[in-house]
């Protein structure tokens, strides 16, 4: 992820976190004006709220992430080991915490299980796991500061990807033809959200 980040791209550099979301927010109230299902669409845009006030409180570098890292868009060689990442869909410059975060939160999904939709907050990265994955993507001479202060950084962008994933959930539960149950996993992100379950540190 470290290399990825790297990835020069000759594109607008603007970070889109918070539009992308208040534009998913946008398309839900009107993809919801007439579904026979509802969420709280006003309690949400009360969290966006919220979240933009929460990501004042931490610097994090604009680079170019990946923004979807889950373990089915990671390919490992059989030869050599070395991971290839793929699945860019969703790839464009945002804050470095939102991909650490993501990726962190993914850890929680297993979209191969008997319940796909539903994440496994017990499996988020431990703050050993956290420290291991922070002091790994900084490198050897990273200090023990450092790593904190990414640690810190990644969990707090955790927190955006729980509403982007969210609304994109509900949407989907409108659109889509998979058979995935998109508004439970909708309810699951945001309850994430709510809880802030991924600053609340773990041994």
């Amino acid at each position: 992820m470290a290399i990825f980040h790297t990835t020069q791209v000759d594109i607008d550099r603007k970070p889109r976190i918070i539009g992308n979301i208040r534009k998913l927010l946008k398309d839900a109230r009107a993809a919801y004006a007439t579904y026979e299902r509802q969420f709280d669409i006003d309690a949400m845009a009360k969290d966006i709220d919220d979240l933009e006030t929460l990501l004042a409180t931490v610097e994090s570098p604009i680079v170019f992430c990946h923004n979807d890292l889950q373990y089915g868009n990671i390919m490992v060689s059989h030869a050599d080991d070395d991971a290839v990442l793929i699945d860019f869909e969703y790839s464009h410059y945002n804050p470095r915490g939102y991909d650490l975060g993501n990726h962190f939160s993914e850890w929680c999904y297993n979209y191969h299980g008997d319940a796909p939709h539903v994440g496994d907050f017990a499996k988020y990265p431990t703050v050993a796991e956290q420290r291991h994955f922070c002091a790994t993507y900084l490198g050897k001479d990273a200090d023990a500061a450092a790593v904190e202060a990414l640690r810190h950084e990644a969990n707090v962008y955790a927190n955006a990807t729980h509403l982007f994933w969210a609304l994109w959930g509900f949407i989907q539960e409108t659109q889509s033809t998979i058979d995935f149950d998109y508004f439970g996993y909708a309810e699951c992100r945001w309850n994430a959200f709510k809880t802030k379950v991924t600053l609340q540190d773990k041994a």
